[in-house]
Order: structure tokens, then sequence, then C-alpha cells
């Protein structure tokens, strides 16, 4: 018997008891949708995060300062000292806290990022109307505003927010730009935040501190010199390098990447499990149908069947079973995997490779678990599967 001829009796068996195919096939099918849905899931989010880690640069220090007493301060006159390092082309001060935002009769409270110019070179970011804050609106304390995204919608709905005035906390503030919608990134959410020149953050927040800086170097080579100064320097300042934190946004990017390929993994690992559940269904299936089908075995033992053929037959019924589970529980995960990206508004990230290796596993499945059912089958003596009920 060749192999076409053995497929069409495989499919023939699937198709004369459905409803127990179907039942064989789930355990693969929740296997392979599971590990399709979840890796695909995570790939899409290790390229969103990828995508804004690449908008920060690789180039870039940063330094959060947090000072464990409440005296210690490091003003934005004192930061700019850090200018002078060798290998420093630029540094973005900031500090962030929240506000009472008010327009006419709508006030909602709002995150606020005091900062300079240089922040859309070290966060790129496009203003969708106006313009983001001048290097003069930093140097005279102007009292201006750009607004994100989302704050533009709620508070002006149709109205043009530029040229219109604002109050934070009670004092004015002229709009003179609203950025392009953004999306959450892991340092901050531009879209819900507003912000303004430094020098006016540091008397609307009540504070000369500045919370957070980076550094844009002039390539990524010698970041480690940079770092080693820049430490030195902050130590000088603040008294304890518990005061601050400084680190190379592309070791964070590379400790990221890790972390995710890990967890990658243990996701594939965990939903690997439903596929070995899923062989063991089929084993014990093909057992069943080995026992039912005693006597069509001693039949075609007797008209000369060879114990190869007999095997054959049965390893590829098992085979069908788990690669058509497999094709299933493709397809549905790659349906899930879609619909999650619409629902969180991501780009869709099929990994197609992860596709095949569940596929590759599921017939792997139905090798493995289908070698003793079809070792019975062919090990059965004719007159004795003859003999059977």
């Amino acid at each position: 018997m060749g192999f076409t001829q053995s497929f069409k009796m495989a499919f023939k068996q699937l198709l004369s008891n459905k409803m127990r195919s179907l039942l064989t096939m789930l355990g693969i099918i929740i296997g392979v949708s599971s590990i399709t849905l979840l890796i695909s899931i995570a790939k899409g989010m290790e390229a969103s995060l990828n995508e804004q880690m690449g908008d920060l640069g690789s180039n870039i220090i940063s330094i959060n300062i947090n000072p464990t007493s409440s005296n210690k301060i490091y003003s934005y006159e004192e930061s700019d000292e850090l200018r002078d390092i060798d290998g420093v082309a630029d540094i973005c001060q900031g500090r962030t806290g929240e506000v009472k935002l008010r327009y006419d009769e709508k006030e909602e409270k709002a995150s606020v990022i005091a900062t300079t110019d240089v922040y859309t070179k070290a966060s790129p970011m496009e203003n969708e109307s106006g313009r983001f804050i001048l290097a003069d609106d930093v140097e005279y304390s102007t009292k201006v505003v750009v607004l994100g995204k989302k704050v533009a919608q709620k508070m002006f709905t149709l109205e043009n927010p530029i040229g219109k005035y604002v109050k934070l906390n009670g004092m004015p503030y002229k709009v003179v730009g609203v950025l392009e919608k953004k999306g959450m990134n892991i340092m901050d959410s531009p879209d819900d935040s507003v912000f303004v020149p430094i020098t006016t953050g540091q008397r609307l927040l009540k504070t000369k501190g500045v919370a957070r800086i980076d550094i844009i170097t002039e390539s990524s080579v010698g970041m480690d010199s940079i770092i080693k100064t820049t430490e030195k320097t902050l130590k000088k300042k603040l008294g304890s390098k518990d005061d601050f934190m400084v680190f190379n946004q592309q070791e964070m990017i590379d400790s990221i990447n890790t972390m995710q390929a890990t967890m990658t993994a243990v996701l594939g690992s965990i939903a690997s499990i439903s596929l070995v559940v899923g062989g063991i269904g089929i084993m014990n299936i093909m057992l069943v149908s080995v026992t039912e089908r005693t006597k069509e075995i001693g039949i075609r033992k007797a008209l000369g069947a060879k114990r190869k053929t007999i095997l054959v037959q049965f390893l590829i019924e098992s085979i069908v079973v788990s690669l058509i589970g497999g094709i299933i529980g493709a397809i549905i995960g790659i349906v899930g995997a879609n619909i999650f990206y619409v629902a969180v508004k991501l780009d869709p990230t099929i990994s197609w490779g992860v596709v095949a290796f569940a596929l590759g596993f599921s017939m792997l499945v139905g090798i493995v678990f289908g070698i003793m059912p079809a070792n019975k089958a062919s090990k059965l003596k004719p007159i004795q599967a003859l003999r059977a009920e």
C-alpha cells in the first residue's frame, strides 16, 4: 500500500468518527493556538518597545536624580556644567509634576513636564501645530505651554488651541503648540502631558532642582568614560551615589531585549505543555482505535500485509490528526493575535517562524505518541486478530 492510499484511509477514519476526531485534536489545537498567540503578542510588544527605545537613541545617557535628603538639590543652572564633559553634544534637563489645568469651565489634573528646547532631540516628536519650547523661552522664563494631543482634545475639543490661554495652578499660560499623538512610552505619556520651559516650571512646581537629565553624546563610542565622569561630577555635588542613577540607553535596550527573549521562551514552554497533553490524548485514542480495528488488522495481515505497512498506516493516521489540529490551532492563533493588535492599536507582528515551529512540533507529537499504538497494531498476530470480537 502506497503513502497516498495510507493518507486516504487516514482521512476516511477521521471522517467516520468526526466528534471523536475533533476531541482528539483539541489538545493540539489549544497547544498550537496558544504558542502562536502568546509568542506573536510577545514579539509584537517587543517590536513596539524596540521602536520606542530606538527613538530614544543609543547615544543618550540618562540620569535620574532622587536625593535621599530633602535639602539636596541639583539645580538647572548647576547641571549645565555637564555640557563641559568631553564627548557631550548637548543635555536636556527636566522635572515632572502635577498641576491643575483650566480652560473656561473645564478643569482637570494634568502631568506637567518642565524641560528645555533639547527635549525633542532626546525624545523625538513632532508638533501637530504651533511650535515647541524654544531656547528663548527657557532663558527668559516665558509663560508658554505646549499641549499633548489628548490634553488638547479634552480641553479644546474642536477649537484651535494655538494662541489661547490656559491656567496652570491659577496662572495664565499661552498655548504655543500641540504635539502629534505619540502614544505611551517607557518614560512618560506625552499625549497626557503639558510642557513648559524648565525655568518657568521651577516657579510653577516650587523647586529649583532637576529630576532628570538626558546627555546626548557626540557618538556611541566612549560612553563608559562619559558615564564615569558624569558620576564623579554628580557625586561631588550631591555627596552620595545613592542620590542618583546613571544609565546608558543602549544597555537598557539590551537588558529589555534579554528579558523579553526569556519571557517569550517561558511562554512558549508553557504553551508547549498543551501539545504534550494533546499528544497523550492522540495516543489514547489511537490505542482505542487499534482495539476496535483488531479484526481489520487481522484480515489485512492474512492477505499479506507486512508489519511495516500496518505500522506506517497507523503512524500516518496519528500524524494526520496532529497536523490538522495544528493547522486549525495556527489559524485560531493568528486571528487571535490580529484581534489583540487591533484592540491595543499595534502594528500586526505575526511570527511565521513560530507558526512553522508549532506545526512542526505538532507533527513530532503525532509521530512520538503515535509510535506505541502503531507498533502495537503491527505486532498483532493474524490468527489472534481474526478471533477478536
